[in-house]
This record gives C-alpha cells, structure tokens and sequence, in this order.
C-alpha cells in the first residue's frame, strides 16, 4: 500500500531560477504562507531539495523523514503583486458632493459627468480707462520723408 503524499500537500514547487551556474528552487510552504530559494541539497529547517529532474519539470524534496518528488505548479495567468504597491481604489462619492442627475424625457440635457467647479470673472467698472496708465499707447510712427534725387 502506498503512503499519501504528506510533503506534496504541505509544499508547492514555484520556480526554477540559474543565475551564474547556481541553480535555486523556489519552494513554497503552505504552512507558514512563505517561499524560499534553495539551491540543491541546501536544508532550510527540515526541508532539503535532493534532486532536479529538468525533463519532468519536479524536484524531489526530504522533508520530515520523508522523500517526495513535487512537480512545479502550473501558471494560473495572474501577475505577481508588487511589494509595497497600493491597489488601485474606486472613488464614490461621499454625501457631500454633489452627482448629476439626468432626467427622463429631457433630450437637452447634459450627460453626467464630473463636476467642473465655476469660475467667477471680474470685470473693470465703466468708470475705468481701459487702458492703464503704465501701458504706452502703441500708435503706428510715420515714416521721415525720402530724400530727392539728385542729377
């Protein structure tokens, strides 16, 4: 009778990485929630990594007394999240804005959008010269008079 597989439901196979003739296996332990890189026959707690098999795409693991070859897992398509980034946020509305509303049966109405906040233009008083006093006038110069021609 064959004995489940205690060590391949504990631990995943992630990885493969060779980096200047070292090879590192990424192993990642479903217990803690954590991964690590080991390079062949290097023991992290009671894991060891005994053996590469490149044309199964498995590593065969020591783990607890016992020896099991684990298969990498496959992809699953997602991206790989980014320490310390933050997740974009959808922003509603809070009770103090203010949200358009269209209304039905009204065809000239804008569609919902976001608000523009107005702005408020100030004009000079009729009592003001529309022309401030430090500004030169800008009148066209007339040209000297061209001299005659002399025989």
């Amino acid at each position: 009778m064959v004995a489940p597989p205690v060590v391949a439901n504990q631990l995943e196979f992630k990885g493969v990485l060779d980096l200047g003739g070292v090879t590192r296996f990424s192993v990642f332990d479903k217990r803690t929630g954590k991964s690590q890189w080991l390079e062949l026959n290097q023991m992290h707690g009671d894991m060891q990594v005994v053996r590469y098999d490149e044309r199964k795409n498995s590593i065969m693991v020591r783990s607890g007394g016992r020896t099991e070859e684990i298969a990498m897992k496959k992809a699953d398509g997602k991206s790989m999240p980014i320490a310390g980034a933050v997740a974009p946020s959808v922003t509603r509305p809070t009770a103090g804005q203010y949200t358009p509303q269209m209304q039905p049966g009204n065809a000239n109405q804008r569609r919902p959008g976001p608000v523009v906040p107005r702005r408020r233009i100030i004009r000079p008083s009729s009592n003001t010269t529309a022309t401030p006093a430090n500004v030169p006038s800008t009148s066209t110069p007339t040209a000297p008079p061209l001299p005659t021609p002399s025989s």
